[in-house]
């Protein structure tokens, strides 16, 4: 019965955390864009320090895939705790790798990286939603099986009596 208790708990919390992200679905996005500057201009990791968060791969991977360049623009980069003290851009964001690169606008990818990644969470939406409607079966038929089996377990002890 405690499983039983748990998995409602559990199931209940899901379908809260759902409702929530549709209706305040503006606002997370709003709050995404606002961290990941933030993430870029106090923990972006320098070039002579180890990526413990893994900041710079995740970046690198971003920016290379959708060839974009900073969260709104390039100049999301300028000062940032990678270079404080320069208006650079990592090497990522440049078309062409020049010596002058993270230096020349020229170069830089023109497209920012929050609209691309916003356009591709909308694009897998219906993947997402599948997935979780999926999980929220499995935990379904979870909850009837140990229904079941508390109801079976019940009845031998009342005829063991």
């Amino acid at each position: 019965m405690t499983y039983f208790v748990l998995v409602v708990v559990i199931f209940i919390l899901e379908i809260v955390v759902g409702v929530l992200a549709f209706i305040y679905k503006g606002d997370i996005e709003t709050v995404l864009g606002v961290e990941l500057i933030k993430g870029i201009k106090s923990s972006y990791p320098p070039e002579s320090e180890p990526d413990e968060h893994n900041l710079r791969s995740g970046w690198k991977f971003i920016q290379t895939t959708f060839e974009c360049c900073g969260v709104n623009n390039a100049t999301d980069w300028f000062k940032s705790n990678g270079w404080p003290e320069k208006n650079l851009v990592p090497l990522e964001c440049c078309r062409k790798n020049t010596t002058d690169c993270q230096e020349n606008p020229d170069y830089w990818y023109k497209k920012a990286c929050l609209p691309v990644m916003q356009h591709l969470l909308r694009q897998n939406l219906y993947i997402i939603g599948i997935v979780a409607i999926s999980i929220g079966v499995i935990q379904i038929l979870g909850l009837v099986a140990s229904m079941a089996m508390f109801c079976c377990l019940r009845q031998d002890k009342y005829y063991e009596e």
